[in-house]
């Protein structure tokens, strides 16, 4: 098994992914960060992450992993039920050595229990943020994916769910930043 630091995922972040150009990014969910900034570390990832955001569209591949030096950007786009064409995006920082697979389990996880209670809200959300008391659930589920030895029996058990993940798209933070490019496939 793979020692990691007490929190492997530094952060979370949910939100309405633009439907056309020009639009932006609506955040509807973000994990409270209990963790010390010591040295603005955290800062600098969340900066990135909200272009990530903004670089996100409709069309960006899913699942997808981009790669930030020490730690990896994680995330999957899903469909909202109620409305066609509105998509989600479910994006987690975590260290690089924790494994893609738990990374988007926990994602997985995320995104099941957001569109049950919020599904048939977030095309009329205007507000950033709407549903900040997810938080509950992210944190809640964050410590059952800390510690992989743990997870091991878990993710036994939710192996019939899981994807191939071979697939998976990942770009170096460089790359997809420095040319501000769009995330498409």
């Amino acid at each position: 098994c793979i020692r990691l630091s007490s929190q492997p995922m530094k952060f979370t972040l949910i939100f309405r992914v633009p439907i056309s150009p020009g639009q932006l990014p609506m955040p509807l969910a973000a994990s409270m960060d209990d963790e010390k900034d010591v040295n603005g570390e955290l800062e600098k990832f969340k900066g990135q992450a909200k272009k990530i955001m903004r670089q996100t569209s409709a069309s960006s591949p899913t699942p997808c992993t981009i790669e930030a030096g020490a730690y990896s950007f994680h995330y999957i786009i899903g469909e909202a039920p109620s409305s066609p064409g509105v998509k989600i995006c479910f994006l987690t920082l975590a260290e690089k050595s924790y494994p893609r697979r738990f990374a988007f389990n926990y994602l997985g996880e995320l995104q099941k229990e957001f569109i049950q209670l919020h599904g048939q809200q977030i095309d009329s959300v205007e507000r950033p943020y709407k549903f900040i008391t997810f938080d509950t659930f992210i944190q809640k589920t964050k410590k059952i994916y800390m510690d992989t030895r743990a997870n091991a029996t878990h993710m036994k058990m939710m192996s019939d769910d899981l994807r191939d993940i071979q697939g998976i798209m990942t770009k170096n933070i460089q790359e997809v930043l420095g040319r501000g490019e769009k995330l498409e496939s």
